[in-house]
């Protein structure tokens, strides 16, 4: 008896979870079905022929949804089998994700990643990350490809969202092949410059690369091929230089540059003016009107001078 009144129950549970599936499964069918006030049946009246085809392609419309959808787990996957909290696959050429802001007065979303760890570990890992990759399905990473790029952009000649181009963007690349995981050269460039551009326009740079660190540290501006920890292709402006041989114990060369052209007509010499460094020397004069050289210790309206010091 114990048996029988074990099947009744679980015969009775089955037909009431299959009953409210099914009854939750319509429901949801018609909030989605397109249903009007007018499709409303009264007591006793027949449900009609309209409102039931609504709700018959309302559930089929949720059907074709949930076929983009797939589940492993606690995995999700849009348009892909999951491999990660949320995976998103495209077979489209163009796409994304896309934040949307639909104020105009509040502060913009933002994308956040918490780490959070109990201890003071330092390790890259741990602290909130943005990965961004590029891959190469017929072989290696070659040298020169643009791996992942970071666009800045905003509206141009009034305010409408058709109107939003690129102009600046970063770019992570390849510096040589990647041949094996101790062997992939990256290197960073910044791009800079006025013309605009829509996103995913194939074959073209967002802006004029300006700055390039490569994959051993060197830093060039005005170069795409810096030897040097500081390579610069144009003029620099600057107050102070200094300079100091690796390992040296005592403090750095500093060079400075004085100029003097006075509207009043002083005449002054650069020996004078580099003296005013403790223990300057005047290694170069010059005239600054006629930018001709001149010996350090001549007197002149208009001088030129580069110094050099072995202190502050």
């Amino acid at each position: 008896m114990k048996t029988l009144c074990f099947w009744k129950k679980s015969i009775y549970s089955a037909i009431i979870f299959f009953s409210s599936l099914l009854v939750l499964s319509v429901g949801y069918g018609a909030l989605f079905g397109w249903l009007t006030i007018a499709d409303k049946v009264g007591t006793g009246s027949g449900l009609t022929a309209t409102s039931w085809n609504r709700i018959v392609d309302g559930v089929l419309d949720i059907n074709t949804r949930l076929e983009n959808l797939s589940f492993s787990g606690e995995n999700v996957g849009i348009g892909t089998n999951p491999t990660s909290k949320l995976t998103i696959g495209w077979s489209s050429p163009n796409g994304g994700i896309l934040i949307y802001d639909n104020r105009a007065s509040n502060p913009s979303p933002v994308l956040e990643v918490q780490g959070r760890r109990s201890d003071n570990n330092s390790s890259q890992t741990f602290g909130g990350g943005l990965a961004l990759a590029g891959l190469n399905t017929w072989g290696a990473v070659t040298s020169g490809k643009r791996l992942w790029t970071i666009y800045f952009g905003g509206n141009q000649t009034n305010g409408t969202e058709s109107n939003l181009l690129y102009s600046a963007s970063i770019s992570g690349y390849a510096d040589n092949i990647f041949n094996s995981s101790s062997d992939m050269p990256t290197g960073l460039a910044f791009y800079t410059g006025p013309t605009g551009l829509p996103l995913w326009t194939a074959n073209t740079s967002y802006g004029t690369e300006r700055v390039r660190i490569d994959s051993n540290g060197n830093v060039g501006i005005g170069t795409t091929a810096p030897w040097m920890k500081l390579d610069v292709n144009g003029n620099i402006r600057a107050e102070k230089l200094y300079l100091q041989t690796s390992g040296a114990t005592s403090g750095p060369y500093l060079f400075r540059m004085y100029g003097a052209c006075s509207g009043a007509g002083v005449a002054e010499n650069c020996d004078t003016l580099c003296a005013t460094v403790p223990m300057g020397q005047c290694l170069k004069a010059w005239n600054r009107a006629s930018l001709t050289s001149i010996p350090t210790n001549s007197n002149q309206v208009c001088v030129g001078c580069l110094c050099a010091s072995w202190q502050e």
